[in-house]
């Protein structure tokens, strides 16, 4: 691929540099040298030229009174544009023009000094490949006011695409889990998309590794870090043949990794490397089967706290790899009973048979701090199961422990598809201290639920009166929370009743209930105003089944969706709280009322405010 060049100075001269031998690549298109190409751009935010082996000729010169000389361009559509000048004249010279075909690139005026080179960056342009651009500056001389001008004739050609990976390396951390390490870098001339990422013959889920919805984008020259958590006996062993026929799992010394995507003009980009691992001599972990487990038909089941404590273990060993405080084991009963009727009915849902939702359940059971569940089960589907007692299907009896280890992996590891990585942020989530494990199982299925707390007060149950009136107290170290206690919200929800669980059945998350308003204290809070609405300003947004909003000074006793508390004494050691929700209950009958006490990290923003309760209050 080639390109001509034709450089005119004030109409005076023509030089046509036609010679392949001294071109060299410059975005896409090829332009005949008549500069020094191993020059550095004077803005580093322009794309560089590839660098080339050959020696190039020297700058040509061309004799003009007032002369100015285009020594280097680059196009692009995706990108700034930019172009390189030179005053090759007698006196200095104002540029006040650019453009590139009938589009134009600047308006700016640039005085260039006699001698004086300079790059300009220009608009991004729509400019298509293999069109012809005539790209043009005009401009006047500073002492004679003749006008200037040059002109260079570009055929764009197709950009090119090429994209490497540097430094590749797969480092394995435990019997379960290895980090993948590389640096991508677009070594081409046009914006590139990741969209795949293959390591050995199994496509990596994309949500380990993407940035955005997208994938990963590169612009030109860009180089970018990915770094990425992926199971050992998925990814990266291998089986090898025994002696006796059978076989076993070893971690690979080297695996291949595969990057596919496109670039900005539709084509197709890949690249493959051969990885090494280190620390392979890691034992690996006995390969799990998604729905049936290789065990003894004589099983011998541990008891439902060693279940639980070891469900508590993989929690942690998945917390600790991403850097977090493990979680203690919670004593609430309401994990329990919904995995005995998750299993019982066959129906996975974070509603009970009476439509109560995980945080209604909790409440009901005692719990007084905020909760978030995941549920999850392995195993043979109900309408199965007659078919595997009376023979007609064979089916293997569950491991216990297998299975829990299954169902932690999927909500790690293979949750994107399914529920937008929401059981994996659940148990990644900073705040929270605690779990309640629930396990329930028969010959063929394993259920497990999570319920996830942050429970960091000792609150008492909540009080409410015949005239509204909602009394909150217990004790908290502050020093535990980080700030005291912010504001609190309150959520309401319909009765449950067995057709809210019906209801329910096609549902795989849950939300908490409709927002019916704020409780502040008697001084008012002040926030970060997000908007100048007569609510107050809040700004609602989703967190984690709970809505968080930026707070301006809120007064007065009851005013649309905020109430001011009547007594509201906040120490470091304890609180104790009162406010009247008449009024919400007037505007939304009976049912079920949560609130949602708020806290803020002392170095956090409005942002940052988090729950420490979600408990219920049936009212009428």
């Amino acid at each position: 691929m080639f390109l001509g060049i034709t450089l005119v100075a004030m109409g005076f001269f023509a030089y046509n540099l036609l010679n392949p031998e001294s071109a060299y690549s410059i975005e896409g298109f090829f332009l005949a040298d008549s500069v020094n190409p191993n020059e550095t751009p004077q803005k580093s935010q322009t794309p560089q030229k590839s660098q080339q082996s050959d020696v190039k000729p020297d700058p040509i010169p061309l004799p003009s009174a007032n002369g100015i000389i285009i020594t280097d361009v680059g196009i692009y559509s995706d990108a700034p544009s930019y172009i390189r000048i030179k005053n090759a004249g007698v006196e200095p010279v104002t540029i006040e023009t650019i453009t590139i075909g009938e589009m134009i690139a600047s308006r700016q005026n640039y005085t260039l000094g006699l001698g004086m080179s300079r790059e300009i960056t220009l608009s991004t342009v729509d400019a298509t490949a293999g069109a012809a651009y005539v790209v043009q500056v005009n401009g006047t001389a500073a002492v004679s006011m003749e006008p200037v001008t040059a002109q260079v004739f570009v055929r764009m050609e197709e950009p090119v695409t090429k994209l490497e990976i540097n430094e590749p390396v797969i480092k394995v951390t435990s019997i379960r889990y290895a980090k993948v390490e590389f640096t991508l870098r677009n070594a081409g001339m046009t914006s590139i998309t990741i969209t795949d990422i293959e390591l050995g013959s199994k496509t990596v889920n994309r949500h380990l590794w993407q940035e955005n919805s997208q994938g990963i984008s590169l612009l030109p020259m860009e180089e970018k870090s990915v770094a990425m958590q992926v199971g050992v006996n998925d990814y990266v062993s291998v089986e090898v043949p025994n002696p006796n026929g059978s076989t076993s799992q070893v971690i690979a010394s080297k695996i291949s990794l595969d990057i596919s995507g496109s670039s900005a003009t539709g084509k197709d980009v890949s690249v493959r490397a051969l990885v090494p691992v280190e620390n392979p001599e890691v034992e690996v972990a006995p390969t799990i089967v998604p729905s049936q487990y290789e065990q003894p038909s004589e099983q011998t089941y541990l008891s439902l706290d060693e279940y639980r404590e070891f469900a508590l273990s993989l929690i942690n060993d998945d917390r600790g790899d991403a850097g977090l405080d493990s979680v203690k084991l919670s004593g609430n009963d309401a994990a329990q009973v919904h995995a005995e009727e998750i299993l019982k009915t066959g129906q996975l849902t974070h509603w009970t048979t009476d439509g109560m939702k995980p945080y209604i359940r909790y409440s009901v059971f005692g719990g007084t701090d905020y909760v978030a569940q995941n549920a999850a089960y392995v195993g043979v589907v109900r309408d199965a199961v007659s078919g595997c007692e009376s023979g007609k299907y064979l089916c293997k009896p569950m491991d216990v422990a297998k299975a829990v280890e299954r169902m932690e992996y999927m909500m790690m590891f293979e949750d994107f598809e399914c529920c937008n990585n929401g059981h994996r942020d659940n148990i990644l989530d900073r705040d929270r201290t605690h779990v309640s494990i629930g396990i329930a199982y028969d010959k063929y299925t394993v259920v497990m639920v999570q319920n996830f707390e942050n429970n960091y007060l000792d609150m008492d149950e909540p009080d409410i009166s015949n005239d509204g009136t909602v009394e909150i107290s217990g004790d908290y170290e502050r020093s535990n929370i980080g700030n005291e206690i912010g504001y609190i919200q309150v959520f309401y929800d319909p009765m449950p009743t067995k057709d809210t669980y019906i209801e329910s059945l096609d549902r795989n998350s849950y939300d908490p209930g409709n927002f019916v308003g704020f409780v502040v204290p008697p001084s008012g809070i002040k926030g970060d105003c997000a908007s100048d609405s007569d609510d107050g300003g809040s700004s609602i947004g989703n967190l984690i089944g709970l809505i968080v909003g930026s707070l301006c000074n809120v007064t007065g006793t009851y005013s649309n969706n905020q109430v001011q508390a009547t007594e509201w004494q906040v120490t470091d050691d304890d609180f104790d709280i009162e406010f009247n929700i008449a009024g919400f209950v007037q505007e939304n009958g009976s049912g079920v009322y949560t609130m949602y006490v708020m806290v803020k990290p002392d170095s956090g923003s409005d942002e940052d405010y988090f729950a420490v309760t979600s408990y219920s209050l049936f009212i009428g």
